[in-house]
C-alpha cells in the first residue's frame, strides 16, 4: 500500500467516525506507537502545506511540509506538549527560516 492509499483510508475513517478523538489522544497514541502518527498528520498536513506555501512558494512548501513531520515525529517521545498544533506550527516556522536561509 502506499501514501495516498493510506492517506485517502485515513481520511475515510476520520469522516466516519463520530466522534474525532482530540490531539491529545492522538499524540499519546504516537508515542506509544509510531505507525499511529498517520493521524495526526492527516488532520494538520494541509494546514501545514498551506502555511509553508504561503512562505516559500509551491516547490520548497512541499519540501517544507515534509521537513515539519518529520522533525515532529521525530520530536515527539522527546517533549511534553501541551497544545499539539501550537508545537506543531512552531516547528513549521522554524522549518520555513531554514529554507529561506537556503535560498537566499
Amino acid at each position: 500500500m502506499d501514501w495516498p492509499d493510506i492517506l485517502a483510508r485515513a481520511a475515510l475513517a476520520r469522516r466516519a467516525s463520530p466522534e474525532c478523538p482530540s490531539d491529545a489522544t492522538l499524540v499519546a497514541a504516537a508515542r506509544d506507537n509510531p505507525e499511529t502518527f498517520l493521524a495526526p498528520y492527516v488532520r494538520y498536513v494541509d494546514r501545514v502545506y498551506g502555511y509553508c506555501l504561503a512562505r516559500l512558494g509551491d516547490r520548497a512548501a512541499e519540501d517544507a511540509r515534509s521537513g515539519v513531520f518529520a522533525r515532529t515525529r521525530a520530536a515527539l517521545g522527546r517533549y511534553q506538549i501541551d497544545v499539539f498544533i501550537a508545537w506543531l506550527f512552531r516547528i513549521a516556522h522554524k522549518v520555513v527560516v531554514d529554507a529561506r536561509r537556503r535560498i537566499a
